[in-house]
């Protein structure tokens, strides 16, 4: 009997393994990187990477449609259309996720000073502190304190909160994660009354230092992101901006001439396509450049 219920329970934990592994494995790993960011889990997330899988879908096939117009009859200029739609997939695919981590991120000073007062006010109690804190932080951190919260009541809490700092989208929210299992160990009624009040401090300190740091950093690298990502916009739609208002302008002026045969000369459909395949690369290099800085 015993064995029975043994090979049972087992082919549970594989079934739900393998459950979550499709879940991952699916075509859509946006579900991942959603799963990290919202600390859902990924059967929560399916319907909503779909929708946003078929949003980018729909994107990319108006990009291709828009830019495979300004071709005619080229193979491999048309595939260059293919490729810059994948790329402009990309992009769009990676700004909804930077504008969602950028909200978590513009958010934490307020939620670390929540902190920094609660702890104060509990006198080193990280628990009650991170309770209060649960409820008059802005919404974007709010997961992630109640995370925090249910990760020290368990018995094992120290794996907890490893386990938990992995999972964690930015790298304040790990640093984070290491100064409230600090004050879990060391604050409140953990230290010796001499003792306390020098591990306080330090827990206080660390609150204020982190806050400090990520106020600085969120005003200086929003300035130069917003500047990057003006400048990438820029370059990826310069084709799409220069090549119709051309073609308006000379056929406008030049009605003498056969301004479609001219446009549609292998001269000017490979000068086209140098201009995208140009402007698709530069974009991707100003994205590197932005998440090097972030």
């Amino acid at each position: 009997m015993t064995l029975i219920i043994r090979k049972l329970d087992k082919k549970v934990v594989l079934d739900d393994y393998k459950r979550h592994k499709l879940l991952y494995s699916l075509p859509f790993r946006l579900n991942k990187r959603l799963t990290l960011i919202n600390q859902k889990s990924p059967a929560q997330n399916l319907w909503t990477s779909l929708i946003l899988m078929l949003i980018m879908t729909a994107l990319g096939a108006f990009y291709f449609l828009f830019s495979y117009s300004t071709f005619r009859g080229l193979w491999y200029h048309k595939l260059l259309c293919a490729f810059s739609a994948l790329i402009f997939t990309y992009l769009c695919e990676e700004t909804y996720f930077e504008l969602y981590e950028k909200r978590i991120r513009m958010d934490l000073p307020s939620t670390l000073k929540k902190l920094t007062h609660y702890y104060n006010l509990y006198k080193g109690n990280i628990v009650p502190a991170l309770e209060d804190t649960i409820s008059k932080c802005p919404v974007s951190n709010r997961v992630f304190i109640v995370k925090m919260r249910e990760a020290l009541g368990k018995t094992d809490y120290v794996r907890q909160i490893g386990v938990l700092e992995n999972q964690m989208p930015t790298v304040w929210m790990k640093m984070l994660c290491r100064i409230v299992l600090f004050a879990k160990e060391n604050g409140g009624a953990a230290a010796g009354e001499a003792q306390k009040i020098r591990k306080e401090d330090v827990i206080a300190s660390s609150l204020k230092r982190l806050t400090n740091i990520a106020t600085f950093l969120n005003i200086e690298q929003g300035y130069n992101d917003a500047e990057l990502l003006g400048m990438q916009i820029f370059v990826f739609f310069t084709p799409f901006m220069v090549i119709p208002v051309t073609r308006w302008y000379n056929t406008s002026l030049l009605i003498d001439f056969d301004m479609g045969g001219i446009y549609n000369s292998v001269q000017a459909q490979s000068l086209t396509a140098v201009m995208l395949f140009i402007s698709s690369f530069g974009a991707l290099f100003i994205h590197w450049m932005r998440k090097l800085q972030s």
